[in-house]
């Protein structure tokens, strides 16, 4: 008799004593409950804790999780409820369709919805928009009485930044760390980039303090130390909401879109504002060397390392969310160039996406103008309400008709980002919220 491969999923968003006893908890009891069904086969237990329901990149079990699927590892996944699973209603749908069609079912034993179920994907649809919405509510207010202590200077860190520790709230400097700091910012000026930095760090095996998903000691960075560079709380300052969540849940850079609150004198400096400004000046000469691109002009986008392409930082991975990277291949007849999902490309088994050709994401694009340009004139109709992204439709319109060509100048000042699902669709995300799939030829 075949007995059906049973896993189980749990998740917790906080990463504090009584998340773990309560993730503990679903550990234990669904290695019983899988256990002892003598008609299953267990298939393991994927858990992560501190992680957000919202997306599904982030989430590195989850993913093992579904690649395990993939290859035919399990059949039938148990969750404590649809909130746990994710509280993104379309990436929840998305998640069970393909899992369904991999001939995978789930059960959400709050809810009792089971997949295989003629109705399940109504009351999922219904459950999953519930806890999402649960979920940005839950958020609003939190931002809310966060943006309150902003704006009267009672706002404290919940979590010290290296060179620091917490003392009833505030900022005490730690010595062990601040001298780290110091190092840091005297090798930026002696003339050494973090890379270069970051790799003495880690052979005098000083500690980073950070801990990886896994739960194993992480290690010192570039990008860590590029942020400990910028970061003004070194001189004593504060600079707060560095950073914002949009409606779909992401974390984006503030570039301006929200008010930012500048505290001087907050605490006790590590270094001078002297030594901080000469180091940052340091840094964006070498900066420029390399060709980077400011990163105040990155808008949202997630990091890239060089504006060498339009593309850069603007494409994301349609099945795992992460950046996609420009891939160069030469041939007998020139360069062609592709982008491939960074997440395949560390672990292929951690997403199945393959490479997508960047001519046929300008062919989109196009396509995706030329409808803008045909149905032009009925953009005040259609969004009578809305004058401001009426007339940035049709601006866009008289823009590409004007040049008649793909223009990069064009594609950054209309798209925000371009999720890819390589082979079929991309969907173009375009100021103003409004969002365009086109076919990927």
């Amino acid at each position: 008799m075949h007995k059906l491969k049973v896993a189980a999923y749990c998740r917790v968003s906080r990463f504090d004593v009584s998340q773990r006893s309560s993730l503990e908890n679903q550990r234990a009891y669904y290695e019983e409950f899988i256990r002892g069904n003598p008609n299953w086969e267990y298939a393991g237990i994927y858990w992560e804790a501190g992680v957000s329901g919202t997306q599904t990149a982030g989430r590195p079990r989850l993913q093992e999780m579904l690649a395990d699927c993939r290859a035919g590892q399990v059949d039938l996944i148990l969750t404590k409820s649809i909130s746990r699973f994710s509280r993104n209603a379309a990436e929840c749908i998305a998640m069970v369709r393909a899992l369904k069609a991999l001939g995978v079912n789930l059960y959400f034993e709050k809810e009792g919805i089971y997949t295989a179920d003629t109705d399940s994907e109504l009351m999922l649809t219904l459950y999953s928009s519930f806890a999402e919405e649960e979920s940005r509510a839950i958020s609003e207010n939190i931002r809310w009485s966060v943006h309150q202590r902003f704006e009267n200077g009672t706002y404290r860190y919940s979590k010290a930044p290296y060179g620091y520790r917490l003392e009833d709230g505030d900022l005490v400097v730690n010595p062990e760390e601040a001298a780290v700091i110091r190092n840091i910012f005297a090798g930026v000026l002696a003339g050494k980039g973090t890379p270069e930095l970051a790799r003495e760090l880690n052979e005098r095996k000083i500690p980073a303090n950070t801990v990886k998903r896994d739960g194993s000691a992480g290690k010192w960075t570039a990008s860590r130390l590029l942020g400990i560079l910028k970061n003004p709380v070194y001189t004593g300052d504060v600079l707060l909401q560095k950073t914002w969540h949009g409606s779909d849940f992401k974390r984006r850079a503030n570039y301006g879109e929200k008010a930012q609150y500048y505290l001087e004198n907050h605490h006790e400096a590590i270094i001078s504002r002297e030594i901080f400004d000469l180091a940052a000046a340091a840094s964006r000469d070498r900066g420029a060397e390399k060709n980077n691109f400011p990163e105040e002009n990155r808008r949202n986008r997630n990091n890239p390392h060089s504006r060498k392409s339009c593309f850069s930082g603007m494409l994301f991975c349609g099945c795992c969310g992460s950046p996609m990277k420009r891939i160069t291949q030469s041939t007998r007849t020139g360069k062609r160039f592709h982008w491939g999902c960074t997440g395949h490309i560390a672990d292929k088994s951690a997403c199945p996406m393959t490479r997508e050709q960047e001519a046929s994401v300008k062919n989109a694009f196009l396509t995706l103008l030329n409808k803008l340009v045909f149905c032009e004139s009925l953009f005040a109709r259609l969004l009578p309400e809305d004058a401001a992204c009426a007339a940035f439709l049709k601006e866009t319109a008289a823009a590409y008709r004007k040049c008649g060509k793909f223009s990069e100048t064009l594609f950054t000042d209309t798209v925000d980002r371009v999720v890819i699902h390589t082979g079929t669709k991309a969907v173009f995300h375009l100021r103003y919220g409004l969002c365009f799939t086109e076919k990927l030829s």
